[in-house]
């Protein structure tokens, strides 16, 4: 009996997105949605072939829309195959509730999204595998890209590039860095534009040296800024 309610409700899914009729293999969408945990080891060679094939059509997609700009491209894909993402956009297509496990692990948790994200990665692997490439690109894109899309977020900002944009904005050149250590794990970090030295920092890291070395280039040269306009004013 638990088979058959199984089978029904996976069937109703398929119907829901479109797949139900060109499906031969219902029980495979069965596997896709069982967590590995429950001995169900084609779940994670279902998950590995679905990251595949939508790695690849994401890639296809980003690069159609974002042609010229391939490090959109990569910020965009990082962000919207994240596992966050993923599981997100199984919420929202309506996915979710037919993994099957007694009871989801509680949301927002790691484990919920993992589990959930992997859960469609399987579902589009089984997809695939059913129906071939064609069919699961057109899956992705009629139920799955506008949602995957909304589930971008910017990375922010670093220090590094608030420099870059600065003297862009200035017309001067792109900063240069030069890192060394000293004793005791200390790293350091010189920053320039052409032959003119802007900032000096110390940290822990090179990483930290780095950030607080373009934190200070900014300030400076804000401050003197300031400091040419007061002259003018006096004069």
């Amino acid at each position: 009996m638990k088979e058959v309610l199984e089978l029904n409700s996976t069937q109703e899914l398929l119907k829901d997105f479109g797949l139900y009729d060109k499906s031969r293999q219902v029980r495979l969408y069965i596997e896709a949605l069982t967590p590995p945990r429950n001995g169900n080891e084609n779940n994670r060679k279902l998950e590995v072939l679905g990251d595949a094939v939508l790695l690849t059509v994401t890639l296809d997609l980003l690069t159609q829309e974002k042609a010229t700009d391939l490090k959109a491209v990569s910020e965009v894909r990082a962000s919207i195959v994240s596992n966050r993402a993923l599981a997100r956009t199984a919420e929202k297509v309506g996915l979710a509730p037919y993994i099957r496990v007694s009871e989801l692990p509680p949301s927002p948790s790691k484990a919920y999204t993992n589990m959930v994200a992997s859960a469609l990665e399987a579902f589009i692997g089984a997809v695939y595998r059913d129906q071939g490439f064609e069919t699961c690109k057109q899956f992705i894109i009629a139920h799955l890209w506008e949602v995957m899309k909304k589930q971008f977020k910017r990375p922010k900002e670093g220090m590094r590039q608030k420099l870059e944009k600065h003297l862009s904005a200035k017309g001067m050149k792109a900063p240069a860095f030069n890192t060394y250590t000293r004793d005791g794990g200390i790293y350091g970090c010189k920053v320039y534009t052409g032959h003119i030295f802007l900032a000096q920092a110390e940290g822990t890291s090179k990483k930290e040296a780095e950030q607080i070395a373009c934190s200070r280039a900014i300030k400076s040269d804000k401050e003197h800024r300031k400091k040419r306009q007061r002259r003018r004013k006096r004069r």
